[in-house]
């Protein structure tokens, strides 16, 4: 079981809380670090769907350049004299 330095505020204010509900410090700590492993887990997945997200449509951006890029060469060097 780990052991939890607080600051002083922390701690009077986590004695309070648990005074007002009628709820362990212990209980309140538990609570409160397991809502927080929660958030950030959920951020994390949605950093890594944000991340993908933004490397597909790089990808996209960089293929759409590329073509565009491509047929303006061909329309450099194509005979076009005979073409009506």
């Amino acid at each position: 079981m780990p052991t939890l330095r607080l600051t002083p505020d922390i701690e009077d204010r986590l004695i309070a809380v648990a005074k007002r509900t009628g709820r362990s410090m212990n209980a309140l700590a538990e609570e409160a670090i397991l809502k927080h492993i929660s958030d950030l887990e959920r951020l994390d997945d949605q950093g890594d769907k944000v991340v993908a997200e933004a490397k597909r449509q790089s990808s996209l951006i960089g293929k759409d350049a590329l073509e565009a890029e491509t047929l303006d060469e061909w329309a450099v060097v194509t005979d076009r004299s005979g073409w009506r």
